[in-house]
């Protein structure tokens, strides 16, 4: 089973007594592929393709905000 884990920082915009500090969590990325393909779409599949698009959408607005970067899609199985 693979998890990812991160780590969060966070502070407060007003003044407050509390210090920021950081917190870990880690998720069980098996069991999100599980929720995301089996709830929130009709299939693994559309899951796959709802990644691709969001990988063209990243490097689309990558070269809008530079226009001399060369994106780069790359998919290993």
């Amino acid at each position: 089973m693979r998890h990812l884990s991160v780590a969060l920082s966070y502070s407060y915009p007003v003044a407050s007594v509390m210090k920021p500090k950081a917190q870990n969590f880690q998720v069980n990325l098996r069991g999100v592929l599980d929720l995301l393909s089996d709830h929130l779409y009709s299939g693994p599949q559309v899951y796959v393709r709802e990644l691709l698009q969001n990988c063209v959408d990243a490097i689309t607005a990558r070269r809008r905000g530079d226009s001399h970067h060369q994106g780069e899609i790359r998919i290993d199985i």
